[in-house]
């Protein structure tokens, strides 16, 4: 099979409410279209003479499977100069191994863009930046114009790779965004796309939790002409730094921010150095976040019993404030079952760093957990202990 991967054309279809930039690739042997689909309003800010975004998002693949990428279509001069002179030959010093060849010409591109954006998932780091960006930053230039909810694999329900019901999971987190929004008036540009199919088809499902900065800052670089400032929140500081291309690039995103930034769009890290307990108390007193918080990737709402609803749930009981989140949350639920949830810090907190500062702020503040919840979760430490060392 031919290690390369061709970017070949793009078009731009209009119909009469949508505006669609597709673009023609032959990954190995393989036919795949790519596309981003937009509200009509919002289909002059497509870029479809630049393949910045589609760069960015099959970079990271281009480098795990040892393909190189030939592209038909030009890509901005900064952020090649950022990949091939900066990022590329880092990734090929922290993992011993070849980087791939870019054969692309370069474009210089000046859009003009105006608009400050970030992702709104309705989570816990989305409502931090939202309120950041809105109620907390100073300076007028920095702040929020328009919020951003994009299809990107990020509906995954705990799925590596794509599945139709990943759909419906897409749908209906995006109703719950759009009434929100429409709520508390913020513009939100929605953009649609398959990029996780055509991923999973070409690269064999590959975890959405391994690309997923390059997935959404490449559908901001396709729409530069909209994008001049977009802030992603970061889930981990630079205390933690490791750039390993086959893991979660959130432990050097920090760094990866500058490489991704063009002479039009500039991504930021926001959220400074917070970490998720400390963003979680941050949003205590925003308002807009009560009935609004969601941190499932299950549906449309929380279902109380994934990893993310669990750590979310626990992190408010012990700052007190669980009651303020019983729209979102179902509380008696968690109530009933306390001792058994709360049986999961010391089940995980040697694999989750999540469950280790949760740990380590329950001794430090006195916070009590029931014996009973201390011995299961023992128990079941073991049982993951040995799945793991037994790659079950």
């Amino acid at each position: 099979m031919s290690k390369t991967i061709n970017i070949l054309n793009s078009r731009i279809s209009n119909n009469d409410d949508k505006s669609t930039l597709t673009f023609d690739l032959k990954i190995g042997d393989n036919n795949h279209s790519l596309y981003f689909s937009v509200d009509k309003k919002y289909g002059e800010y497509l870029c479809g003479e630049i393949a910045d975004g589609v760069l960015t998002i099959l970079l990271p693949f281009a480098v795990k499977n040892n393909y190189d990428i030939v592209s038909a279509i030009p890509v901005s001069e900064e952020l090649l100069y950022n990949f091939n002179w900066h990022f590329l030959p880092q990734v090929a010093v922290c993992n011993k191994i070849d980087i791939p060849q870019i054969k692309i010409e370069t474009v210089k591109t000046d859009y003009k863009p105006f608009a400050v954006s970030t992702g709104i998932s309705c989570g816990v780091d989305s409502f931090t930046t939202l309120k950041e960006y809105t109620v907390e930053c100073k300076y007028d230039d920095y702040k929020l114009t328009h919020l951003a909810f994009f299809e990107n694999g990020a509906h995954h329900l705990g799925i590596n790779g794509f599945s139709e019901e990943q759909k419906k999971c897409y749908e209906e987190q995006k109703e719950f965004v759009l009434k929100f929004c429409e709520q508390y008036n913020y513009e939100v540009v929605i953009v649609e796309s398959n990029i996780n199919e055509v991923l999973s088809k070409a690269f064999e499902n590959d975890a959405f939790e391994h690309t997923h900065t390059f997935r959404n800052i490449g559908i901001v670089l396709q729409m530069q002409k909209l994008f001049k400032i977009y802030y992603y929140s970061s889930a981990w500081n630079l205390d933690v730094f490791n750039v390993d291309i086959t893991r979660s690039p959130a432990r050097y995103e920090k760094y990866l921010f500058s490489i991704l930034t063009t002479k039009n769009t500039r991504i930021y890290s926001s959220n400074k150095a917070m970490t998720r307990l400390e963003k979680t108390e941050y949003i205590l007193d925003f308002e807009q976040s009560y009935d609004n918080l969601l941190v499932c990737y299950m549906g449309g709402h929380n279902c109380g019993k994934c990893g993310k609803c669990i750590r979310t749930m626990i992190t408010l009981d012990m700052l007190g404030k669980l009651e303020l989140y019983k729209n979102s949350f179902d509380v008696e639920y968690y109530k009933k079952n306390k001792p058994i949830i709360l049986s999961r810090i010391y089940a995980k907190k040697h694999f989750d760093p999540f469950m280790k500062e949760l740990h380590k702020y329950a001794k430090s503040t006195g916070y009590k957990i029931p014996l009973f919840s201390k011995v299961l979760g023992m128990v079941l430490f073991v049982g993951l202990a040995i799945k793991r060392a037994l790659h079950i």
